[in-house]
């Protein structure tokens, strides 16, 4: 009886080493045998839970699970020091969120596996993994290896990441115009809105932001509703969908509409017409992925 217990414990501890293993991405970060005339300055370091705050506090709420950092420094110019962070998030909309916000200045399609590598940063996702690549000194040009960094992670990374696709329903903001999707968990404060979709149109020859987030059912999305007509919001003169408006000094307007379990909406309108219009095709592109009555 001591032996088979014995044996079931080894086998419980083996199975959280086996289970540790596979949650650390500490063995996505470079070796210094991938870099020629570049090296490791220090051990890798990985946080998770509370510790990730201590490494860094904006890290705290972005729905990071672990984050796996390391520092590289040139053979050939002491000054030349870059990091590398490896972050792995509790779903793939929190990593595409972190990644979208990071790209929102350059153009990538809407999807779940997208790099993008500039002279002072390279970033890359792969599912719930983003790698963030950066210099943390001006003295060089550092793309090529900033690029090296990135792709050497994503030979790692290989195909284990989470490969659940975006939902279908970001097709409601499709534009010709050729700007990033964003998303964010966080609350926009020029709406007093979370958990969305945003992108930026061009209609009429006019740029518009425009929004939508889908929550888990109408209860919720009144109670929101409601809650932005009580801190300053304006109800439109109309049924249905519910619609109300805010206009703050020196800029346009911004309307919000509630319809099912949707929330939708534009910001900084240049005029109510212009601002319904927009509406409208929010309203005909969400109908589509509405509930069936």
């Amino acid at each position: 009886m001591k032996k088979l217990i014995f044996i079931f414990l080894v086998f419980l501890n083996s199975c959280s080493l086996f289970q540790s293993e596979i949650e650390s991405v500490t063995d996505f970060l470079p070796r210094d045998t991938d870099l020629p005339g570049w090296m490791r300055t220090s051990f890798p370091e990985e946080f998770s839970a509370s510790a990730i705050s201590k490494y860094k506090q904006e890290y705290r709420y972005i729905g990071a699970r672990r984050v796996s950092i390391c520092y590289y420094n040139s053979l050939h110019n002491q000054e030349d020091k870059v990091l590398v962070e490896v972050i792995k998030f509790d779903s793939i909309l929190k990593s595409y969120g972190f990644f979208s916000k990071l790209a929102s200045a350059f153009y990538f399609k809407p999807s779940t596996r997208v790099e993008l590598y500039e002279k002072d940063f390279a970033i890359a996702l792969r599912g719930d993994i983003v790698i963030f690549a950066q210099p943390l000194s001006n003295s060089g040009n550092f793309a090529e290896i900033l690029k090296k960094l990135v792709d050497v992670s994503l030979s790692y990374i290989g195909e284990f990441y989470n490969q659940e696709s975006l939902p279908g329903s970001i097709s409601i903001l499709d534009n010709e115009y050729k700007s990033s999707l964003i998303y964010t968990d966080g609350q926009n404060p020029a709406i007093q809105l979370d958990r969305l979709f945003m992108k930026t149109w061009k209609h009429k020859d006019i740029t518009i932001d425009v929004f939508f987030s889908e929550r888990q059912s109408n209860d919720e999305v009144m109670l929101i509703f409601n809650k932005l007509l009580q801190n300053g919001y304006t109800l439109a003169e109309t049924q249905n969908p519910k619609v109300a408006f805010v206009k703050p000094k020196q800029r346009g307007y911004n309307f919000i509409a509630v319809r099912d379990k949707w929330i939708y909406g534009c910001i900084d309108a240049p005029s109510i017409s212009y601002a319904n219009e927009i509406l409208e095709i929010l309203k005909s592109r969400i109908s589509l992925y509405e509930r069936p009555r």
